[in-house]
């Protein structure tokens, strides 16, 4: 979303400033032993994309364009790829430089080399390394000492590199680098090279920031008649449109703009202005000394690596702020006496987020989770690039039954029938019914990644359905693809759709509150599946962390109907499940 704040000549200055900036784009994490997991590898490429967004002079090389070139032209992503092919890549993109970090592990510690290209010489430049732990933490803070070497810029170490505390929001400052790693994993960039976080097709809450460091936090309607509430920061040498010496608006906001009560902050947190705003422009005398000097509103380092941005009463959280934790994960909302009071949006490192309500620093309402895939945005990140191909061997590494081919296969099956999870070779898995051995009944098949696709499916990235001796057959199918949007719904035969495909919109018009989506728990878990309105609904497969894994039926965001629940020494379960519980 963006805001139509009248500071567009800014930006034009900005990004004018930016064009003369080197523009440096990252390569694939390279790892020669496959000692780190899919995971590890874009928390590296992330790591070292941020640490490029941080370094003045240059500018990153948009990676979802960089990925579409590397498609396009059908390169090697990893591995042994020679570097005249790096170098052309890098001439096609018209980047100056390309990093090429490189990976390894070994039990608790992991290994990080980067060196970067210089495409027009085709020479690379001196390799740094640095040894750290296989912790989230360590491993981002590692690459952002890697590109302090290579960068030649200052790192202070810890997580806390850069800047300081009492109200800077630039892309120098803390508050800047903190905001990097929120949303390090968001692909979703606006026009502008900015980034969001949040619901964009319905009403709901998102975290948005530009690359002046500008943030905007708070609501967001999809009617443009929707009236909602926002946190606004202006980034260091901005403010507010129509406020001078202004630095945060608290208040409402209507087709984008500042529109209905307001608060407006100065740099030293101290409260300017309160009042109605009309047009984005305030109704009352501006600036006005306002009786309520309890009320602040500042930027605070908790003394942890973490940080708020946001309204404070005789220095206790109070009001509208947003709270960032030092590993990424940051949540925005309301509070009261210290503690989040109120709806909110909880928003994840790895790009998903959901919203809520909480009270008292707690969650009260159901939880609602979104993928960043789910959303229907052709910006958004593949489902391929969730790392669910690591739960899924290991959920599988004691299976009892394996294949020459590299096929494993968990679950209850026999020869009357069963539930169970079977993994291909190649990444592909089928999680759902069987009979005598084969895939029959009602089941859920994803492919491994956007250079597959379901058979005489074009575009299909995971189907649930009907099957019948292990091809999709039967009154019941759903297609989607690689966005988590439906594409087709109806019958299939032998392996092949019977109706148009893909279905008119006027055919999925019942289904359109239903994705497939992937959602990445804080502990590790991963759930792949069939989303309704945002909530866990449909067949769906949930692999927790330790390697155990359960496949059936969700309703309301819980386990309801007859499921396989699979352990990782290769034992099962197999019955009936209500509101999470087995309860035949």
């Amino acid at each position: 979303m963006k805001q139509r704040l009248t500071f567009l000549f800014l930006l034009m200055l900005t990004v004018t400033a930016m064009a003369q900036n080197k523009k440096v784009a990252v390569w694939d994490t390279k790892c020669s032993d496959n000692s780190i997991s899919a995971m590890q590898r874009v928390m590296v490429r992330g790591g070292m994309e941020a640490a490029v967004a941080n370094a003045p002079g240059y500018t990153g090389f948009d990676r979802a364009s960089f990925d579409a070139i590397i498609r396009e032209h059908n390169f090697q992503r990893s591995g042994a790829v020679s570097d005249n092919d790096i170098k052309r890549l890098g001439e096609m993109a018209g980047v100056q430089y390309i990093i090429v970090p490189e990976a390894m592990a070994d039990g608790k510690d992991f290994y990080i080399i980067v060196k970067m290209l210089d495409v027009e010489s085709g020479e690379f430049g001196a390799a740094y390394e640095e040894l750290c732990t296989t912790s989230a933490t360590d491993i981002k803070n590692a690459c952002a000492k890697l590109g302090s070497q290579l960068f030649g810029t200052s790192y202070s170490g810890g997580g806390n590199y850069g800047g300081s505390s009492g109200g800077t929001s630039s892309n120098g400052g803390i508050i800047g680098q903190l905001l990097s790693k929120v949303l390090v994993n968001v692909t979703a960039l606006l026009g502008d090279g900015g980034r969001h976080i949040g619901d964009t097709d319905k009403p709901g809450f998102v975290l948005q920031y530009d690359p002046a460091g500008n943030l905007y936090c708070g609501g967001y309607g999809y009617s443009s008649q929707t009236t909602t509430i926002g946190m606004y920061v202006a980034a260091e040498g901005y403010e507010l449109a129509n406020c001078p010496d202004s630095w945060i608006y608290v208040g409402k906001y209507k087709n984008g703009i500042k529109e209905g009560e307001g608060l407006v902050y100065d740099r030293d947190g101290n409260l300017i202005y309160s009042g109605k705003f009309s047009n984005d422009k305030p109704t009352g005398k501006y600036p006005d000394s306002y009786a309520r000097t309890v009320i602040s509103c500042s930027a605070f380092d908790m003394g942890n690596g973490d940080y708020y941005i946001g309204e404070t009463i005789e220095g206790v959280l109070d009001g509208c702020g947003l709270y960032i934790w030092s590993d990424g994960d940051a949540w925005w909302g309301f509070w009261k006496d210290g503690e989040q009071n109120g709806p909110g949006i909880m928003m994840n490192y790895n790009g998903s987020y959901f919203t809520g309500t909480w009270k008292n620093g707690k969650k009260v309402s159901n939880d609602i989770e979104f993928s960043t895939a789910a959303n229907k945005s052709q910006s958004q990140p593949d489902l391929a690039d969730f790392p669910w191909i690591q739960l899924l061997r290991k959920a599988t590494t004691n299976a009892p039954k394996k294949w020459n081919d590299g096929d494993r296969a968990m679950g209850y099956r026999d020869a009357d029938g069963g539930i169970g999870l079977y993994l291909f070779g190649d990444g592909s898995f089928y999680a759902g019914q069987f009979t005598d051995y084969e895939f029959t009944g009602l089941g859920m098949f994803v492919v491994q990644s956007d250079e597959n696709i379901i058979s005489n499916c074009p575009d299909g990235f995971a189907y649930v359905g009907n099957f019948k001796k292990g091809v999709k057959h039967g009154k019941y199918g759903v297609v989607y693809n690689k966005y988590g949007k439906i594409i087709y719904k109806g019958e299939f035969r032998d392996g092949k759709p019977v109706d148009l495909y893909p279905s008119s919109e006027y055919t999925l018009s019942t289904y359109s509150n239903k994705s497939f989506g992937v959602y990445v728990h804080d502990n590790g878990d991963i759930y792949l599946g069939e989303y309704k309105d945002g909530v866990r609904s449909g067949v769906g497969l949930y692999l927790w962390a330790n390697g155990s894994s359960w496949v059936g039926n969700f309703n309301n965001g819980s386990r309801n109907g007859f499921g396989c629940q699979m352990f990782y020494d290769g034992t099962y379960h197999y019955g009936k499940w209500e509101n999470d519980a087995q309860v035949k």
